[in-house]
């Protein structure tokens, strides 16, 4: 069997048992958690800035801009997640050394800054309060995520499906996941991410050639980091890595024993600044993905892609807009050869218009391909007229439960 191109979104593992212990991970469930943050400010105050920057939003979306669509369009679309809300902060957090006169070189003066007015209350917080929220939005994120994956990494038997599902595969995978879990490593046991071990060390360091030369064993690439993940800067320059670049540990709990990685700021070629740690959260993603390993694990998805004639893509919604690139060269790759399979879980047959471009870029536009999908059978696979496009909109878990030898004979 040819080697297959995986993508897996936050979608994959909503299907998993949340019962026990933590919250389900869900969009709304983490953005929901971003409000309850607080921070010591400088003043030794606690404040709200998530929720302030939140409830800002809210107004000014919703109440100002579609007055007409409040409440309605508010539950039906609402672009207002923790991914928005960690951008603004972080562009707040770029501006406020220039509305403070704080910036010290050309390097680090984001020119747009110089136009923009701030507005109340956030001027009247300091920089370093806005450097604090988004040091505790990702340490948050990073609890939510270690919980159901400590449990994953600890219990066996936690999720049998979805561990089941990648083993069929033996070493024929080359996975990449958006997520920021260890549920991919821990079922597929054998595997090649390219980092190695150390000696005397309980962390590991990455190797580009192990990763980008691998052939015999599936690989696992983090594309926008990891939770076992840790920037060690005191360490970075005996082995020839930069600042930003990630050591790993064996798990969340070994990582979380140590000290706080490097939380210091970075700036992009806009000299915007950012903040580059264990995960890569917000909207300037494409600026942070130059540290190792993600550097070389999105230079191994375009490899991946031209290489691989099979896709399999789960529980993505479409959201990174340079990841959806690479997709979309499949067609121009690899032609009538190539075999996609999408699966998600459409709520209300409902899907993003990001994902729906995604499709009739595959089918060639096909509406009979569409009126399936909204009104055919929910719990059925239902492939494109071109024979090159499979789509179940059920959820992942009843996918693997019930299609899992379609799915498997489809990529063939």
């Amino acid at each position: 069997m040819e080697r297959i191109t995986v993508l897996i979104g936050a979608g994959a593992i909503l299907d998993f048992d949340f019962n026990c212990e933590g919250i389900v991970p869900s969009t709304r469930n983490i953005t929901n958690e971003m409000d309850e943050i607080r921070v010591q400010g400088v003043d030794g105050l606690e404040k709200e800035v998530i929720k302030a920057i939140h409830d800002w939003l809210e107004k000014a979306h919703y109440e100002e801009q579609n007055p007409a669509r409040c409440p309605e369009y508010r539950e039906k679309i609402n672009p207002i997640n923790f991914e928005t809300l960690y951008h603004v902060t972080e562009n707040l957090y770029s501006f406020s050394s220039v509305w403070k006169d704080e910036w010290i070189m050309p390097q680090i003066f984001p020119p747009v800054a110089a136009f923009v007015d701030c507005k109340q209350p956030f001027a009247e917080y300091q920089t370093e309060e806005y450097h604090r929220s988004l040091v505790a939005m990702e340490n948050r994120i990073c609890e939510i995520v270690g919980e159901y994956d400590t449990r994953f990494v600890e219990d066996k038997e936690y999720a049998l499906w979805y561990r089941g599902f990648w083993q069929q595969f033996s070493n024929n995978l080359d996975v990449f996941t958006l997520n920021y879990d260890t549920t991919i490593e821990q079922s597929l046991e054998d595997y090649e991410d390219g980092f190695v071990s150390m000696t005397g060390d309980d962390k590991q360091r990455f190797e580009p050639a192990k990763l980008l030369y691998n052939k015999e064993r599936s690989s696992v690439n983090h594309l926008h980091g990891c939770i076992t993940y840790l920037n060690q800067w005191n360490e970075a320059k005996e082995h020839g890595y930069g600042f930003n670049d990630m050591f790993k540990f064996a798990t969340y709990k070994q990582r979380i024993e140590k000290k706080k990685g490097y939380s210091g700021t970075e700036y992009n070629q806009s000299h915007e600044a950012y903040i580059q740690r264990s995960i890569l959260v917000g909207m300037r993603k494409p600026d942070k993905i130059v540290s190792s390993p993600m550097n070389f694990y999105h230079a191994n998805l375009v490899n991946k892609i031209c290489e691989n004639p099979s896709l399999l893509i789960v529980g993505y919604s479409f959201g990174d807009a340079y990841v959806n690139e690479y997709l979309y060269k499949m067609r121009l790759i690899h032609g009538s050869k190539r075999r996609i399979v999408l699966i998600d879980k459409w709520l209300g047959r409902q899907c993003g218009n990001a994902m729906k471009l995604f499709i009739n870029t595959e089918t060639g536009d096909d509406r009979a391909f569409w009126d399936e999908l909204r009104s055919g059978e929910y719990y059925a696979p239902h492939v494109s007229r071109n024979g090159t496009l499979m789509v179940l909109i059920c959820g992942f878990k009843y996918a693997v439960e019930h299609h899992a030898d379609e799915i498997r004979e489809f990529m063939k």
